[in-house]
């Protein structure tokens, strides 16, 4: 592991984006036909009607989309791809048994909290939380809103990022919150790659879980106003809540840096480079091994 503290006077942030462009096969493409909106939830807008989760995914193509309803999102399967984008309008969204997925350099910006996950299918009649709702970020797209990610209320939730940014407000208010123990839903963000800034962070005690897969380069930053945030992962890590291709991880397998009156950011640790004399030592071993098997 490597804990770095650092104290400046001025802070720049570059935002280092990538990814693997994934196309979608869809059963109803985003046209935008109807001439009065360009709701998602407009059947006039799609070649084949509004999307579902059962057969009818959508796909949306460098479109400019919206949505107005908390729930406009609940039962699709919808993938943005290109400069398409979603701007969400209300406040803030709640989003179940869907998935949604944002590739290329489509975005989504919402206004207030995004919950993914928030209650349970057919909540009121549904004793717990079944199924799961996923969000997906690649490539160079972006996710981001002016309050919290709420991932997992009621409903198990996935979030799934190969790349791009997610950002939520920068508050110590606006967190990134994983799992909730009251309600049942086990959250899991999983980063392989990208980049996640928020003003604060939780996970729940219920299997929820920060996870970097392995060979991770992604970056998770919080903001704290500031203040240093090197204990909260050490202590995730050591709980078992901030893990390594799924399983716990030693704090040795991060790299911790806290920027003092900026952010404290975490990452998997680079792996080591064998010093040169390591190096020919082992050069010379693996000589004399085949050396030793001629005779």
């Amino acid at each position: 592991m490597t804990i770095v503290k650092k104290s400046c006077l001025a802070f720049a942030s570059v935002v280092l984006i990538a990814g693997v462009t994934a196309t979608s096969d869809a059963a109803t493409m985003f046209t935008d036909a109807d001439g009065a909106d360009s709701a998602i939830t407009t059947a006039g807008n799609w070649d084949n009607g509004v999307p579902d989760n059962s057969g009818n995914a959508g796909t949306v193509t460098n479109f400019a989309t919206t949505l107005a309803g908390e729930h406009d999102l609940d039962s699709k399967d919808i993938t943005y791809i290109g400069t398409a984008s979603l701007t969400g309008t209300s406040a803030g969204v709640k989003v179940e048994d869907s998935v949604t997925t944002f590739n290329d350099s489509s975005s989504w910006v919402q206004t207030g909290t995004i919950a993914i996950g928030r209650d349970a299918p057919g909540a009121g009649t549904t004793p717990a939380p079944t199924g799961v709702s996923i969000l997906n970020i690649n490539d160079n797209a972006s996710v981001s809103m002016d309050a919290d990610l709420k991932l997992s209320r009621a409903q198990n939730a996935t979030l799934n990022q190969t790349g791009g940014s997610l950002n939520t407000g920068t508050s110590n208010s606006d967190q990134i919150n994983i799992g909730n123990n009251n309600n049942g839903g086990v959250g899991t963000y999983v980063m392989s790659g990208g980049t996640a800034t928020a003003g604060r962070m939780s996970i729940a005690t219920n299997g929820s879980s920060f996870d970097f897969t392995l060979g991770s380069t992604g970056v998770l930053t919080i903001l704290n106003s500031g203040v240093d945030y090197t204990s909260n992962f050490v202590d995730w890590i050591n709980l078992g809540d901030i893990t390594v291709g799924g399983s716990a991880a030693s704090v040795s397998a991060f790299d911790i840096t806290f920027t003092d009156g900026v952010s404290t950011s975490i990452q998997l640790a680079a792996a080591p480079i064998p010093e040169p004399s390591s190096l020919l030592l082992l050069i010379a071993g693996v000589s004399m091994t085949f050396a030793g098997r001629r005779k």
